[in-house]
């Protein structure tokens, strides 16, 4: 994939993965990547694989990734395909960001999530935050 610059502050693409093994199978491997993988060296702000969600499409496991830059996304990608097997996968990268619709509309957090929650500020419903304050994204 040839990276393009674009106006953003950051790094922001949407990873399309091909993963084999039925959903069971997908939500297996999924559950075996380890929280590290997420985060850089434990939060520092290189890059956030933000989530991985199994969705009902021909490439079946879909992954946004935020990076400060193009090295720093190329390390997640990678991290996160080889930690999943090497995928076959597609990307798609943010070229305009345009927040202010979807954070006038809040976040919702399930009630499965608030109950799991480490989080005892954030209770189930829709929160008066930025989706993006949701930690289950």
């Amino acid at each position: 994939m040839e990276i393009q610059s674009t106006n953003l502050d950051r790094v922001r693409v949407w990873v399309l993965m091909k993963i084999e093994g039925g959903e069971a199978g997908v939500l297996k491997r999924l559950q075996g990547l380890k929280p590290d993988l997420f985060y850089k060296d434990g939060g520092h702000e290189d890059y956030v694989i933000i989530r991985t969600d199994l969705i009902d499409y021909e490439y079946n496991v879909i992954a946004p990734i935020d990076a400060k830059d193009d090295q720093q996304y190329i390390i997640a990608r990678d991290l996160l395909l080889t930690a999943l097997g090497g995928p076959p996968h597609i990307e798609l990268r943010t070229l305009a960001h345009h927040p202010d619709v979807p954070h006038e509309s809040n976040a919702f957090v399930t009630y499965r999530e608030d109950f799991t929650s480490p989080f005892p500020e954030i209770k189930a419903g829709r929160i008066r935050k930025s989706p993006g304050a949701n930690p289950w994204g």
